[in-house]
């Protein structure tokens, strides 16, 4: 399990970046912000359907049945792929590069910039502190007889609910350059203060209640 887990990370780890740096390939310039907000919404909807029905499918199917599907929409996920035609870049776009150095160039913008810089130091330490976090739910509902599969399934729903309410009003909401710190900040207290608060919940509902104020949370940010 934990050699698949890696190697499902390290393809991911590729996938992603890959994927995000075709779209602007693919459409349009005057079309990609509404490209790229057309993708989170597909993505949070899928997370939404996913989470909220994979606690009871896991009951109802067990989980080689789920691993087993899983595999197979990635295969089919590759298929479709293929048929994907992009565009040559122009030829002030060619140029021999590797994925180490623009992994290089990218890190030392990101060190020589301030605002950057703590951009940077920021994501680190949210995504490794909230991913150990979201990691631990899982045996936290395993451990709590009033919770289990179906709740687990119910609190990641209720994250991908709360990310994409927020995905939607951020879309139809102009921030002002002045505020948009002051938003970033404001958010960030609220995602903290949110997900130390979830485990405590004595009711399931209200650590679904609470999991979506930490994806709304996150998602502003």
């Amino acid at each position: 399990v934990l050699v698949a887990t890696a190697a499902l990370g390290l393809a991911g780890a590729f996938f992603h970046p890959a994927a995000d740096a075709l779209v602007p390939d693919l459409v349009p310039r005057g079309s990609l912000v509404r490209a790229n907000s057309s993708l989170a919404v597909v993505n949070s909807a899928a997370s939404v359907l996913g989470n909220g029905a994979g606690g009871a499918l896991f009951r109802a199917l067990g989980a080689g049945f789920l691993f087993i599907a899983d595999g197979v929409s990635y295969l089919l996920s590759a298929v479709s792929e293929m048929f994907i035609r992009a565009p040559a870049p122009p030829p002030a776009r060619a140029r021999e590069t590797t994925v180490l150095a623009d992994l290089r160039a990218g890190l030392a913008y990101g060190v020589r910039t301030p605002g950057a810089r703590g951009l940077l130091v920021a994501s680190a330490v949210i995504n490794f502190f909230g991913t150990a976090a979201m990691f631990l739910l899982l045996p936290l509902c395993e451990g709590d007889e009033r919770l289990g599969a179906v709740w687990y399934g119910a609190i990641l729903g209720a994250f991908a609910v709360g990310g994409l309410t927020a995905l939607v009003i951020t879309s139809l909401t102009d921030l002002s350059r002045g505020r948009r710190f002051g938003t970033l900040i404001l958010f960030g207290v609220l995602d903290a203060g949110a997900f130390a608060a979830l485990p405590w919940m004595e009711l399931p509902i209200a650590m679904a209640g609470f999991s979506a104020l930490v994806g709304f949370a996150t998602s502003v940010e």
